[in-house]
């Protein structure tokens, strides 16, 4: 498996930015079905994975806490499970969408029976069909990008972040800090012109 990126080689950025998730989330609600719809709300709440994702049964989604548990392969020797805070707005749609029992007592069965490559390719359509700018090579995983990227914007702990992204080591989760050195660039631009021969300078 290759080195985690979040831009590619010539500095354009692979996650996608609060305006744009706001579009693709708009997008999957209106543009498509509801099941659709709260895959794409997972990817963007949780920032897990597609197979994460298609893997989440009645089981996983507590209501009362608000939290979802993600089921994600450890090892070879089997499944491990992290519980993440949510939204109670997506978890009421989670469970009007597939008429989860609000008790205890919950099924086992899945809530998507799609494969990963069905998965992705819903995915992929709702990105294309949100108009965000085709200057960027946006896929599925731009999503996860997007939420590690926002969790680091917003101040949360690194150690926290792991645990929630559910990397086996805090290295890979740093990469998100990639994303200040560009941000300090955006801010440097606001504050001195392109071209520092400009008369108009100082």
């Amino acid at each position: 498996m290759g080195e985690m990126k979040i831009f590619d080689c010539q500095g354009k950025r692979l996650f996608l930015n609060e305006d744009e998730i706001a579009f693709f989330l708009n997008t999957a609600e209106s543009n498509f079905s509801n099941k659709i719809s709260a895959l794409a709300q997972t990817l963007v709440y949780t920032g897990c994975t597609i197979s994460e994702a298609l893997n989440l049964t009645h089981k996983s989604v507590n209501i009362t806490d608000s939290l979802l548990t993600i089921y994600h392969r450890k090892n070879r020797k089997g499944m491990s499970s992290r519980n993440l805070p949510v939204p109670l707005e997506y978890l009421e749609y989670l469970t009007a969408t597939f008429k989860i029992s609000t008790s205890k007592y919950k099924s086992k069965k899945k809530l998507w029976s799609w494969s990963r490559q069905y998965g992705h390719r819903v995915i992929k359509e709702i990105i294309k069909e949100s108009e965000i700018s085709n200057s960027y090579n946006f896929s599925p995983k731009s999503i996860r990008h997007a939420y590690g990227v926002n969790a680091i914007i917003k101040d949360v702990p690194l150690n926290i972040l792991q645990k929630w992204l559910g990397h086996a080591d805090i290295g890979t989760t740093k990469v998100y800090f990639d994303i200040m050195t560009f941000e300090d660039q955006e801010q440097a631009q606001k504050m001195w012109p392109l071209d520092l021969n400009d008369d108009n300078l100082f």
